[in-house]
């Protein structure tokens, strides 16, 4: 009686540390990871995005002070929208104007959008569901991508790159 309790035991115990160890390469899936936002820092800049959420578009938007407000749709330079729901981790690299496979195209509603220009500051978006969102803002100087960061007091600022 007493050696089967002590085999029940020993195979619970085992049985709990094997299941425990088989899941966790898929506990990710599980678990929210927000959506991040890369870009090669070339111009155009291709992006590449990773989280688990589902994202409804990818919005680049133009922030030059101006009279429009900051969240009027005339800022928008380029959207698209996935067709399915892709997580971020799924979508290919893709390049800013270049509709890549499997995503349509909302604004410009025909042709390509506005190339990107220097000194001004840009926000990528990509509004996610089932998981957080982040933006990317930045600016061309001199041939390089600088990451906007927005400073304790609100002001915003571009980071300077390390000297080579």
């Amino acid at each position: 009686m007493k050696l089967n309790a002590h085999i029940d035991g020993r195979f619970f115990c085992f049985a709990a540390i094997a299941c425990i160890l088989l899941s966790a390469p898929h506990c990710q899936d599980f678990f929210e990871r927000d959506t991040t936002i890369e870009t090669d820092g070339k111009n155009p800049p291709t992006l590449t995005f990773s989280g688990n959420g589902q994202v409804s578009s990818i919005i680049v938007m133009d922030l030059s002070p101006n009279d429009v407000s900051i969240y009027d749709r005339r800022r928008v330079l380029w959207e698209i929208v996935p067709n399915g729901d892709p997580s971020p981790s799924e979508f290919p690299k893709i390049t800013y104007g270049v509709l890549p496979p499997d995503f349509s195209q909302k604004v410009p509603t025909t042709g390509s959008p506005l190339p990107l220009q220097e000194e001004r500051p840009y926000l990528i978006s990509a509004p996610t569901s089932n998981a957080g969102t982040r933006e990317l803002i930045f600016l061309y100087r001199s041939g390089q991508s600088l990451r906007v960061e927005k400073a304790a007091e609100g002001n915003y600022y571009a980071q300077t790159p390390a000297p080579k």
